[in-house]
């Protein structure tokens, strides 16, 4: 049964490991199995080391583990924003730069304070006597060893800018498709435009000039036009949103009455500022299905808009306590969640918004904060 789970347990373990671990295994257990044949010809047969079989192998796995050791400071170096940032020929100069340095702690520290007392434990090499011998040799080590550490300091930069760009393009493929997904649950949450504007002219007509009808049918014909134009849009200006806003507003009015009222202070500055079309109706949405709950009536809901630096804030604050959403409810009516609106923010604004919900004085507040890297398309000057 042990045997049987080990599979299980070691992909479990692998799978946990960072990339820089994965490639430090894979690498030196290539290399050991490569070199250790070499390695043992070379002591035994070629300088005649006389210790035995498993000294050697002890030997050996030391030096496995100091260079396992070294290379991973190496790849911490290699994983920082400072070399990252840097041009090819800068990284390829800053790479000689740390293997000479490697190999100074190697000859001045590594050498005589850990291999010189264990090659002396066995005696000299007996065919490498003649000190001009000896220093070939030793060249001909810090030669080896020189183009093993550039050689794993080129493939891991190799190895890691593949990986990377295999999961930049996961990233991206799982981005698209996160889009199609929105696209299409906007697209299932519309209907048919003509219909809608045929069904709104039939309204206005047997109303036999009735104001309040043609109001009523009036804003929401002006609402759906908003809609319509922005779905294929990605940012539109503030003052379109709010503009819309407004209409959907006037149309709930004349559905609610005086149970209903609400107030838009925008800056001038936000104006301008360009924002995800349709972004206000759900959090709207949202005060009219949850808000007034806990205070008396009527309803009130307050849109505040502040551009400030190169950040807006907006802020939709209703009359009422805060109704967390219910576990597997869409949050508002008409399927248009609060949950779906930061979903949807999160794909087209990625690390570029915050979204809060406060609940003080007998008022809910849903706040978002855009924030822009540099002026935004459309500001005032």
């Amino acid at each position: 049964m042990f045997l049987g789970g080990f599979p299980n347990s070691f992909l479990r373990v692998w799978r946990r490991l960072s990339f820089v671990w994965k490639f430090q295994i894979i690498f030196w257990t290539i290399y050991t199995v490569v070199s250790f044949p070499v390695h043992f010809i070379g002591l035994r047969y070629v300088l005649g080391w006389p210790a035995p079989l498993y000294w050697i192998v002890f030997l050996k796995a030391v030096e496995i583990v100091i260079e396992i050791m070294i290379t991973a400071g190496f790849a911490k170096v290699m994983d920082t924003h400072w070399f990252r940032l840097k041009r090819a020929w800068n990284k390829a100069l800053s790479v000689c730069l740390i293997v000479v340095f490697i190999m100074l702690i190697r000859h001045f520290l590594l050498v005589p304070v850990i291999y010189s007392p264990i090659y002396r434990h066995f005696g000299t090499y007996k065919h490498a006597t003649d000190s001009g011998e000896r220093t070939v040799k030793s060249l001909a080590s810090h030669t080896y060893f020189v183009l093993l550490y550039g050689g794993w300091a080129g493939i891991f930069l190799l190895v890691r800018a593949s990986v990377e760009g295999r999961r930049k393009e996961r990233e991206l493929l799982a981005s698209e498709l996160k889009r199609k997904e929105a696209e299409i649950v906007m697209l299932r949450s519309q209907v048919n435009p003509h219909f809608l504007f045929n069904a709104m002219n039939t309204i206005a007509y047997e109303s036999g000039g009735n104001e309040k009808i043609d109001h009523l049918v009036e804003g929401i014909s002006d609402y759906l036009r908003y809609s319509l134009a922005t779905r294929t849009r990605l940012d539109v200006r503030l003052s379109e949103e709010i503009e819309a806003t407004e209409k959907f507003l006037e149309v709930q009015k004349i559905r609610l009455g005086n149970a209903l009222e609400f107030e838009i202070d925008a800056d001038p500055a936000s104006h301008k500022v360009q924002v995800p079309g349709i972004f206000l109706q759900p959090l709207v949405e949202n005060a009219l299905k949850y808000g007034g709950r806990g205070t008396p009536p009527p309803l009130r809901i307050r849109i505040i808009a502040r551009y400030v630096g190169r950040d807006l804030h907006v802020e939709v604050a209703n009359t009422g306590v805060w109704v967390p959403p219910v576990a597997g409810g869409s949050g508002v009516a008409g399927g248009v969640g609060l949950e779906n609106l930061k979903a949807r923010l999160d794909l087209f604004y990625p690390g570029r918004f915050e979204f809060n919900i406060t609940s003080e004085e007998s008022w809910t507040k849903v706040g978002i904060v855009f924030r822009y890297p540099e002026t935004p398309s459309g500001e005032k000057e």
